[in-house]
């Protein structure tokens, strides 16, 4: 983005700005973008006094990876588009002229839909999709809604993970590229770029309109075409990209944060492997529930965490597998302090390391609807210095590795399912727990193994069949 190019033969107060085309586009293809804000002095209205450019593909389609440049004259208003093939419309819809503010502005680029302008007060609507936004302005003013500014812009729905503001600077910035490939040579995916390119890390300021268009890379030049990479984003995919924070869609693959119905993977090896641990409950802002439909943590490479924290709690609408054929010790799930719901629930591991589900505070709650499995590799600990944590089981309870498996010190293990539970251990070693709860409206837990209960068994309702 220059937002003042005013380098000869441009007049003052030009603009100059390049977009990456990150899928391919077709002739008669049409686009919209304008400098107008989101919710400038009314929610869900744009402003107008600023400028829509209706731009619409008259010559061959381009290529994923092309690069499209806009210059604004600074005198006329009139606009020109590299690669050549284009039909200009300016002041689509009766607003006013485009023209990036020095000190500050944002870009709005969208596809479908109309613009329509009542002719009122920043009272413009749209009813297609934003693709993408801009803000050249610093944190925390790059998105303020009702500012009444031609600088300043809300974020239109659905463009939270379609929008980033650069941080480096307002007229004179460009994305310099992934570290250790200055030349874009690297294949990356759409979601990869998108990650990238919202990194502000990666993005440079320059003292003049000389410097910017005198540094490499020359997007304006016409010569540089990145490589995108085919791929369809996966819904649920944990890529921990941007944060930590279960709630943010950046670190999503399919930029969505997990609903009730979506299943939800944490693997670090995949080719945009999760990055960072992910946490549920990062902050207190957080909403006070997660919910997916499954949670599969597998690895065969480095190891990766999901913590609940914060008295959040995690709703996993079927089953918990966690599975670790990696290199890491540190790979499952720990409830720092909240709560986890879910129905069955599997652990398993390679023999050195373990996959494991850790909830150490009597404060916590872990409750499973079906049953628990300890597969060899596997470990439960809900072992506390003096209480440690609480599992809430309706179903069988099973340990197929050994008795170290489930660290149990402090623990309590409450039955409380409806039907026919039972406890099982290979081979009929005897299970060691801290304490256990038998509270069942009905049917029975019975003993396939022996058990040893280190303190208190409290028995509530329902019988303890043994053999």
């Amino acid at each position: 983005v220059n937002a003042n190019n005013n380098c000869a033969p441009m007049p003052a107060q030009s603009d100059q700005f390049t977009i990456v085309l990150l899928k391919a586009i077709t002739t008669n293809t049409v686009i919209f973008i304008t400098d107008n804000g989101y919710e400038r002095t009314t929610a869900g209205l744009w402003g107008d006094s600023e400028g829509v450019i209706r731009l619409q593909r008259t010559g061959a389609g381009l290529a994923a990876g092309s690069m499209v440049t806009v210059n604004v004259n600074g005198s006329t208003s009139a606009v020109t588009v590299t690669p050549a093939g284009w039909t200009v419309n300016l002041n689509h819809a009766g607003t006013g002229t485009f023209d990036l503010n020095s000190g500050g502005e944002q870009i709005f680029i969208t596809q479908g839909g109309a613009w329509t302008n009542p002719g009122g007060a920043h009272d413009m609507t749209y009813t297609g999709t934003v693709l993408y936004g801009i803000s050249t302005v610093a944190a925390p003013n790059d998105w303020v809604a009702l500012a009444n500014s031609t600088q300043r812009s809300g974020l239109p729905p659905g463009s939270l993970c379609f929008s980033m503001s650069p941080q480096a600077g307002s007229d004179f910035i460009k994305y310099i590229g992934p570290v250790g490939d200055p030349t874009f040579l690297i294949p990356r995916t759409a979601r990869q770029w998108l990650v990238d390119i919202d990194d502000n890390t990666r993005w440079t300021q320059y003292a003049s309109c000389a410097l910017y268009n005198g540094s490499a890379p020359n997007y304006a030049g016409g010569a540089i075409t990145w490589t995108v990479t085919a791929s369809v984003p996966v819904a649920g995919r944990w890529t921990g990209a941007k944060t930590g924070d279960w709630f943010d869609c950046k670190n999503w693959d399919d930029a969505n944060v997990p609903i009730s119905s979506t299943p939800v993977v944490i693997n670090p090896v995949f080719m945009y492997g999760a990055q960072m641990d992910c946490t549920v409950g990062i902050n207190t802002g957080t909403p006070l529930s997660a919910n997916c439909v499954s949670l599969t943590m597998t690895t065969g490479g480095a190891g990766r965490n999901l913590y609940i924290q914060n008295g959040r709690s995690l709703n996993v609408f079927g089953n918990v597998t966690i599975t670790n054929n990696g290199v890491s010790a540190v790979h499952g799930i720990t409830l720092t302090s909240g709560t986890l719901n879910a129905i069955n629930m599997t652990l398993a591991g390679n023999g050195v390391f373990r996959g494991i589900f850790r909830n150490e505070l009597a404060a916590n709650t872990a409750i499973l609807s079906g049953n628990l499995v300890i597969n060899a590799g596997g470990a439960l600990d809900l072992q506390g210095g003096g209480l440690g944590g609480v599992l809430q089981l309706a179903g069988n309870y099973t340990n197929n590795a050994t008795a170290a498996a489930f660290e149990e010190v402090g623990s309590n293990v409450i039955f409380n399912g409806a039907g026919a539970q039972s406890i099982t251990t290979l081979g009929g070693f005897a299970e060691d727990f801290g304490a256990i709860g038998l509270n069942k409206a009905s049917g029975d837990v019975t003993l396939n193994s022996p058990i040893n209960v280190r303190n208190v068994f409290t028995l509530t309702s329902g019988r303890l069949m043994t053999s």
